[in-house]
């Protein structure tokens, strides 16, 4: 599944990498009969090892029954680790308040996620913010407390207000900086 996705034409490392998704279960499994090789491995170099000693330095050496590999268990608890205290954090914060713009468009989500008007329809007419931040927004029976909306012209603002009657109708206004402001549109 993986190998088909090399030709397509987009890396498809959006939000992580997505087309790997569907072979998580075989990569699972995988990585836990790695472990475990690599485990057995391990006892064996060990166990060779002590032979090898004990035939060179004429002594004998007590047996024990390692049940654990010790370079596996530092090198997966490491790789756990790195996981938590650097991957993580990174994805945390690169991810905070994350919207899929592309690069030149700014804008403060936080303004867009908790907007200060009740019953309102939003509209913007730049589509790149509508498809990437407001439409993600809405509920899909378009029910919520605020809808947003992609309006260009006075026709379209009529249409909004004949299909969301009682709602009021506000333009969504973004600065250079990227501050968000609502101007109120009257009919």
């Amino acid at each position: 599944m993986t190998g088909a996705f090399v030709g397509y034409f987009y890396h498809g490392n959006y939000l992580g990498p997505r087309y790997l998704f569907e072979t998580l279960p075989f990569l699972l499994i995988l990585t836990a009969r790695g472990i475990l090789t690599l485990g057995a491995i391990g006892l064996d170099t060990t166990q060779m090892f002590r032979r090898w000693l004990s035939t060179r330095a004429n002594v004998t050496m007590v047996s024990s029954q390692f049940t654990l590999s010790m370079v596996t268990v530092v090198l997966v608890a490491g790789l756990i680790l790195c996981n938590v205290l650097y991957f993580t954090p990174r994805q945390i914060v690169l991810h905070q308040d994350y919207t899929g713009l592309p690069a030149g468009y700014h804008i403060d989500v936080s303004a867009v996620y908790h907007p200060p008007m009740h019953d309102a329809v939003v509209v913007t007419d730049d589509y790149t913010i509508y498809q990437f931040v407001l439409f993600p927004l809405n509920d899909p029976l378009l029910h919520d407390d605020v809808i947003y909306a992609w309006a260009s012209n006075e026709s379209d603002y009529t249409e909004l207000r004949t299909a969301f009657p009682g709602r009021s109708l506000y333009r969504l206004a973004i600065a250079a900086d990227g501050s968000v402001h609502y101007v109120a549109l009257t009919s």
